[in-house]
């Protein structure tokens, strides 16, 4: 997801946010935050709802996937 942030309280408060939902935050510029959220697609939609007043530029979602932990195969 990436905000278009006009001054530093709208960056910080979509920073703490995004720390309060464990979001991260996985670019910083100038003129936007691109936030990284993996979760169920409701948490996702929840958190997307509370944050379009910050201005969303861009949302990219993905389907489900499986990852493997530890040494074993998939």
């Amino acid at each position: 997801m990436i905000f278009g942030c006009a001054g530093a309280k709208t960056r910080g408060n979509i920073m703490i946010v995004c720390n309060l939902v464990g979001d991260k935050v996985a670019d910083l510029s100038p003129t936007s935050i691109t936030a990284e959220l993996s979760d169920t697609p409701e948490h996702s939609e929840t958190f997307e709802d509370t944050m379009r007043p910050y201005g969303i530029l861009e949302v990219v979602r993905t389907g489900g996937i499986a990852l493997q932990k530890g040494p074993g195969k998939i």
